[in-house]
């Protein structure tokens, strides 16, 4: 009961987002990007809800799987427009669900420790999103391709703190270290992927990356 709870309430939460994307992007508040950008950090906001109501990954999964179709079918059919726009690059649109789909099935069933999963998940929404929306508004020094030095040090900052303040909230001990590597990987996954791929390389990685490093604390 507790897990169909959780999927009604995800339900209700994801139509929410669109609705308050649509409404902004419609009294134009925000632009093609910062409709993205909006998504991109407010989804992932979910993962509050999978730690509150699922207790297994079949019941985590099935959100992603839902986003997985649907962003499929409106990048192939234009279904929802703030999200398909003219510079969309490659698949981050659905790399992104096959990130969350992962991250569930690791943390939830193979892992048992879903906060673990919590680290990309928060990673990916809120340290790459303020990086992305930095780097394109304030970024000058361009290091290649997209990539600004200003967005960098966002992202390795807000990964940092994303990381410290999940370890402090779940009390893991001596997280300092985990928060820097954590900081470090997913810097590395942004900067060096292309064609939306962080979209899955940055979650994932962190949640591997955090899960070795507290594993002997």
């Amino acid at each position: 009961m507790h897990n169909l709870i959780g999927l009604a309430i995800s339900a209700g939460y994801a139509v929410l987002i669109a609705l308050a994307t649509q409404i902004l992007t419609k009294k134009k508040v925000l632009g093609p990007f910062g409709a993205r950008k909006f998504l991109h950090i407010m989804i992932s906001n979910w993962w509050i809800i999978a730690m509150i109501f699922f207790d297994n990954a079949v019941s985590a999964s099935v959100i992603p799987v839902i986003f997985i179709i649907l962003n499929t079918a409106s990048r192939d059919m234009k279904l929802f427009e703030p999200m398909e726009t003219k510079d969309t690059v490659g698949y981050g649109t659905i790399y992104y669900p096959l990130a969350m789909l992962t991250l569930a099935i690791v943390s939830f069933g193979i892992l048992k420790k879903p906060f673990v999963g919590a680290v990309g998940m928060f990673v990916m929404g809120y340290a790459d999103g303020f990086a992305a929306v930095i780097g394109k508004k304030f970024g000058t020094i361009r290091l290649f391709r997209d990539k600004t030095l200003e967005g960098t040090v966002v992202m390795f900052i807000s990964s940092f703190v994303v990381t410290m303040l999940v370890s402090l909230f779940f009390s893991v001990p001596s997280p300092f270290w985990a928060a820097i590597l954590v900081g470090l990987v997913a810097t590395a996954a942004e900067v060096g992927s292309r064609n939306g791929f962080d979209n899955f390389s940055v979650p994932v990685l962190s949640m591997l990356c955090y899960y070795f490093a507290i594993m002997g604390t």
